[in-house]
């Protein structure tokens, strides 16, 4: 059995429809079981600081037991504790983050953070990130069972929260399994801590201690051994066989009879416990294992009863394999195993009692006003008679709500003739597979389907989708003429339909260039949004707008536009929606573009793991590329190629050939800023062939507004000493941009412009570039442009600022202006200091005078600790210097710093 569930005093909460029990937000209890592990112990907590703690073994190992130690430890040691408990239900996106967010609300109570906890799940990850920072000292967070997450948003959102979570903050995760959250990476860095199965066995000694210390029973060697090897040491069948052996007289002969797997061995043993009821308690068991959650009412309910509590407390102080899941014991779970079992002998009962059960489940839970549990009991009761119309019923709120993966689960576990009989689901499917799977899995469900079986309001959810399908899949003419036909069949009557199908129109018609339409369906996609009560079409519509706001290089517009949408959207409290990543993607690139790095790090590390498996092909290549960029420039090569390697890797799972040449023509950008030009050919060329870009040429793309292979064609010239053939490419270039009106790239081109002229020594042409770029930058706000050329960029523009060219102070581009000149190395080395500092290593001395310890000089140059350290022994030895102290001293002595 394993372990019992403590609570906090936080009551069950109730979220979206349904209650977040307590359990899954606090540890449970040591089990009576418990051995110490404390060479484990010893092991995980001499480096655990910072570190990620992985705890991998099958059920019934101890892992939950161990993951309790950890956390009294900490606990006992001054450190604040946080605890989730998954399970199938937070492969949920909104449900997980409302878990999340009530186990870091737990953490924080004595926070001056006192902000309310956001509805949307895009404004509670920042919440979460931001109260986590609040809490001193830095705290652990715990994720017991993550075997049961197989959404990959889920998963991506945990391992961006991994990497986001405050310097000195640790993380504990249980799984039967190894999770998929970049374990590699965690493993090179040293940040990793891993424990499997063979570790967490008992050993002989371990099991024998238990068994006579812990359980009382008088074993011999031989008995103990004998019962270890057909245990293995699984900490789960040693409790289940100490349960048996306290009901038998015979110890001998029931130590002999006992074999089996681990499966066997737990059905064995429970039915074994069971048997051993009364049938009056054992009938009480079998109705209540249709519940997750064994409450008084819900438990009355399905048997017939008035005194469910006490039947539940007496159970449980028989150690009926349930685990109390509120302090005031009054709410219940199963042991899973036990569940198992008890939901297998159920199938015993007449199938016509069966569904009655989940019929009065279905009703409790409707009275309760909880929809979600009674359609999954409505379901399992009775499809076409009660399930289907309760489904229905709630359909429309559901679509609303975005909750596409429990309609593809509900959908996909009914019987065949079931979907048969009601084809209007197929298009519920379709759209939900589309926002789970992606648009090919949801494409492949509806292209043979035949539409005249369909009713109209199915119908025009079918011709909304195709549209949406093909674009996200890029096919961009193809999906522009199905958005033009939907619109001459689905009336106004369909609002939702309709609202989507607009939608798709507003991008398709942005990316085929023709603008004036493109704002004309935004102006429908609002009217038919209002008309649905929601605010997600404004923000879509406002979204849409910004996109083209910024590719004309209205950069300014295009923020003021999307911070209102986004505000609107969140007064609205709406739920998450998958428009709103595609909205929180565009803000950032508009963040980005105007400098404002970290805030947009912050959003992307949110939104770039939803893109990853749906798209569209834009914020999937633009919530990459930014996030690559940020982390090259903070020196983590190794960050930004393992996120082009993500990308690769969406696009081969796409099947999308610009989201996979996207990545290569970044990698051989950044190669250029490196100077390696063979490695930037490579790259360059593989992407000119993985994609035919002369048949998109004229197309809208904002992904590839600049990032283009003429432009990384033209750039590989420059720098390879062909300055004088890239010019002719940059003029051409820039001509059309002007004649098509892409201000944006026009910018992007004068920049490399200037870098070219300044190449091919034509200094007056090369500040004339540079001029217009600047004064266009100064008026808009744009920075990071110039900041993603790298190094010969950065020292045209600093000539420009000191010399003769400048008639007027362009203040906007900050970051090119250092705060005071670094001494040159000549001056350094007539100070005495043979082997000068570098300027990274001037300004790590800077944050040294002003007491910054390693974690903070960590943050402030956004730099690992293992990097401040390998800075810190460069000066000391360059300075003669025998600690910091002494360095900085010494510095000052010279004059380096202040």
């Amino acid at each position: 059995m394993t372990d019992s569930q403590a609570t906090d005093p936080a009551q069950v909460r109730r979220r979206s429809g349904s209650y977040l029990s307590p359990a899954k937000i606090t540890p449970p209890v040591s089990s009576p079981h418990e051995v110490k592990r404390q060479t484990l112990l010893d092991r995980v907590l001499e480096d655990a600081s910072g570190h990620v703690i992985v705890i991998q073994a099958p059920a019934g190992f101890g892992k939950t037991t161990l993951m309790s130690q950890l956390q009294r430890y900490f606990r006992d040691h001054g450190q604040t504790t946080g605890w989730l408990t998954l399970d199938e239900a937070d492969n949920d996106v909104s449900r997980f983050m409302a878990g999340f967010a009530a186990a870091v609300e737990g953490m924080s109570d004595n926070s001056t953070d006192r902000r309310e906890r956001p509805s949307s799940n895009h404004e509670l990850s920042f919440w979460i990130l931001d109260r986590l920072a609040t809490i001193q000292p830095p705290p652990v967070m715990f994720f017991d069972d993550l075997e049961s997450i197989r959404n990959p948003v889920v998963m991506g959102l945990l391992n961006r929260g991994i990497n986001s979570l405050p310097a000195n903050a640790s993380v504990v995760i249980g799984s039967r399994n190894l999770p998929d959250i970049g374990l590699p990476r965690l493993r090179a860095l040293g940040r990793l801590i891993e424990l499997d199965a063979a570790e967490l066995r008992f050993t002989q000694d371990e099991s024998g201690e238990f068994l006579r210390a812990r359980r009382g029973f008088a074993l011999g060697d031989e008995q103990v051994a004998q019962l270890q090897f057909k245990t293995e040491g699984w900490a789960a069948a040693l409790w289940l066989a100490s349960l048996a052996l306290a009901r038998r007289q015979d110890t001998g002969a029931f130590i002999d009879s006992f074999s089996g797997t681990n499966a066997a061995v737990a059905a064995y043993l429970a039915e074994d416990v069971l048997d051993a009821l009364p049938a009056e308690q054992q009938d009480f068991l079998l109705r209540c294992s249709v519940l997750k959650e064994l409450s008084e009412p819900l438990c009355n309910a399905v048997c017939g009863c008035d005194n469910s509590l006490d039947r539940l407390r007496e159970l449980d102080r028989l150690n009926i394999f349930l685990n109390p899941i509120d302090e005031t014991r009054s709410t219940f779970k199963f042991h899973s195993l036990f569940r198992d079992f008890l939901l297998n002998r159920l199938t015993r009962l007449p199938k016509e009692e069966l569904a009655k059960l989940h019929r009065v489940a279905a009703n409790a839970y409707l009275a309760d006003g909880r929809p979600v549990p009674a359609i999954t009991h409505a379901l399992e009761a009775d499809p076409d008679g009660f399930g289907i119309p309760l489904l229905r019923e709630h359909l429309d709120d559901l679509l609303v709500q975005g909750r596409m993966r429990l309609l593809a689960g509900w959908i996909a576990r009914l019987p065949a003739a079931t979907r048969s009989t009601h084809p209007w689901l197929l298009p519920i499917l379709a759209w939900s597979v589309t926002f789970t799977r992606g648009p090919r899995a949801g494409l492949e469900l509806i292209k043979d389907l035949d539409e005249t079986t369909l009713p109209p309001s199915s119908l025009a959810l079918l011709q909304a989708l195709r549209p949406m399908l093909l674009a996200m899949m890029d096919r961009i003419s193809e999906a522009h003429a199905l958005g033009l036909s939907a619109l001459e069949t689905v009336d106004e009557s369909h609002s939702f339909a309709r609202a989507m199908i607009y939608q798709a129109l507003t991008q398709t018609s942005i990316i085929l260039g023709e603008h004036e339409n493109a704002h004309e369906y935004v102006d429908q996609a609002r009217r038919a949004q209002r008309e649905a009560t929601t605010g997600l079409g404004h923000l879509l519509a406002e979204a849409a707008e910004a996109v083209l706001d910024l590719m004309s290089g209205r950069l300014k517009n295009a923020r003021t536009r999307i911070d209102l949408a986004r505000t609107r959207f969140k007064q609205a409290r709406q739920s998450d929606h998958d428009g709103n990543p595609l909205a929180g993607t565009q803000y950032a690139e508009i963040l980005y573009e105007q400098g404002e790095t970290v805030e947009a790090k912050r959003l992307l590390e949110v939104y770039a793991p939803l893109m990853r498996d749906l798209g569209p092909p834009d914020a999937l290549i633009s919530s990459h590329i930014m996030l690559a960029r940020i982390a090259a420039r903070q020196g983590d090569d190794e960050r930004a190629y393992e996120l082009l390697t993500e990308l690769e890797t969406a696009g081969h799972h796409l099947n999308a050939p610009r989201v996979l040449a996207s990545a290569r023509l970044e990698r051989a950008r950044m190669s250029l800023v490196c100077n390696d030009l063979n490695t930037a050919k490579d790259h360059l060329t593989t992407a000119e062939n993985t994609y035919d870009w002369n048949a998109t040429k004229d197309h809208w793309y904002v992904a590839n507004d600049t990032l283009t292979p003429r432009l990384i064609r033209a750039t590989w010239l420059i720098r390879s000493g062909a300055a004088a053939k890239a010019l002719p490419i940059l003029q051409n270039e820039l001509n059309e941009a002007m004649q098509t009106n892409r201000p944006r790239r026009a910018l992007k081109i004068r920049i490399l412009l200037a870098e070219a002229y300044a190449a091919d020594r034509q200094r007056n042409k090369a500040m004339r570039a540079l001029r217009r770029a600047l004064e266009f930058a100064d008026a808009e706000g744009f920075t990071q442009t110039f900041a993603d050329e790298g190094s010969a960029i950065t020292a045209l523009v600093q000539e420009f600022r000191a010399g003769e060219h400048q008639q007027e102070p362009v203040d906007q581009i900050t970051y090119l202006r250092p705060e005071k000149p670094v001494m040159s190395r000549p001056a350094m080395a007539d100070m005495g200091i043979e082997d000068p500092l570098t300027p990274k290593e001037v300004e790590v001395l800077e944050l040294l005078a002003q007491g910054c310890s390693n974690t903070e000089l960590s943050e402030r140059l956004f730099v690992s600790e293992s990097t401040v350290r390998t800075h810190l022994r460069s000066i000391n030895l360059k300075l003669h210097a025998g600690n910091r102290t002494q360095a900085v001293a010494i510095a000052r002595t010279l004059g380096l710093v202040a």
